[in-house]
């Protein structure tokens, strides 16, 4: 099964960390990461096989940090 990059972090203290991938009308598509994790660097890798070509965004909570960004998926 292939994977494709999303993205990568740092953070300085253990965290709960979730991403999810939301459709351009706010629609949530997908829970990728909702777990605790460690301190230090972090990258994610998920299957965007089921997702059809086009825009999305991806929100990224660590602890009180948010942050959300554009993804473009092209087949």
């Amino acid at each position: 099964m292939k994977k494709d990059y999303l993205s990568s972090w740092q953070q300085p203290a253990e965290s709960k960390v979730t991403i999810i991938i939301y459709d351009l009308v706010g629609k949530e598509i997908k829970t990728i990461v909702d777990e605790v994790m460690s301190s230090g660097m972090h990258h994610i890798e998920f299957f965007a096989g089921l997702l059809t070509s086009g825009i999305y965004l991806y929100k990224i909570t660590v602890g009180n940090y948010i942050q959300t960004r554009k993804m473009i998926l092209l087949k």
